[in-house]
């Protein structure tokens, strides 16, 4: 079986580089504030809310 898409690490690589941006600033200028941010994989969401009470 051949696999078309990209391949998951390889996409996850990619996605790693792309920051967080509001995409309608105009309309939802308070979230700008997150302009620049990583954006977590599911496997850190996981991780921070084991450590968290």
């Amino acid at each position: 079986m051949v696999h078309r898409g990209l391949h998951p690490r390889r996409a996850q690589a990619e996605l790693r580089r792309l920051p967080a941006r509001e995409r309608l600033p105009q309309l939802r200028h308070e979230n700008t504030v997150y302009n620049g941010y990583e954006v977590p994989t599911f496997a850190e969401v996981l991780a921070l809310r084991s450590r968290l009470p």
